[in-house]
């Protein structure tokens, strides 16, 4: 909305500037009087998805509008969609899973989740879970709990831990990579041999004596 002189309100030149800039379309330009004073009242139509300004994407923050660092800006349009990431079909096919993860998460799940039966096969599996498109494309969130590479799909899949004696020295440092349930017992492995490490460290002889 603006409001100013009736003589300087040109609808056309609005219009063709919306239409240039953002490549969308006012539903209306209309001229209406408030107070004494024209005001220009543009309605437009709710978009389908984000509109660029000159190539460039921004969002509103508080009261400004800050642009879309190009390295948010895929996300920032998966979500503007109603998807995520993880809910895309994922670029390998089902072959690509490990049997055996999908196995062990049989048996974890048993409990938890009862409709998952020890004879399903891993397709049945995963539909079960709602990872599998209607198109029998499977999604990219199965990967990364069940892949045989996850890193394949997505390199920054990984974990980088390390135990610090203090704030410059580094006693161990290890990046786990592999899917989910690997990254966990990898993760648990490595938190057991820390706390066995610390436990007959002269240390901790020293405080048991003490």
């Amino acid at each position: 909305m603006a409001a100013g002189s009736r003589s300087n309100f040109q609808p056309d030149r609005v219009h063709s500037s919306n239409s240039s800039c953002l490549q969308i379309h006012p539903a209306s330009i209309l001229i209406e009087e408030r107070q004494d004073l024209p005001l220009l009242v543009i309605s437009m139509y709710q978009a389908a998805a984000p509109a660029a300004l000159r190539g460039r994407f921004y969002r509103r923050v508080g009261n400004s509008s800050r642009e879309v660092p190009a390295e948010e800006l895929p996300r920032f349009l998966l979500e503007r969609t109603g998807q995520t990431w993880d809910a895309l079909p994922a670029e390998y096919g089902m072959d690509e899973l490990s049997a055996k993860t999908v196995d062990d998460f049989k048996v974890l799940a048993r409990e938890r989740i009862p409709e998952l039966a020890p004879s399903d096969d891993t397709e049945t599996i995963l539909s079960k879970l709602k990872l599998v498109l209607s198109d029998k494309r499977v999604k990219r969130a199965a990967f990364l709990l069940f892949g045989q590479d996850s890193q394949r799909l997505t390199p920054t899949a990984q974990v980088q831990v390390g135990r610090f004696k203090d704030s410059d020295t580094i006693l161990d440092d290890k990046r786990v990579d592999g899917n989910l349930f690997q990254q966990i017992s990898q993760l648990n492995k490595f938190s057991a041999t820390i706390s066995s490490s610390d436990m007959s460290s002269p240390l901790a002889e020293k405080e048991k004596q003490g």
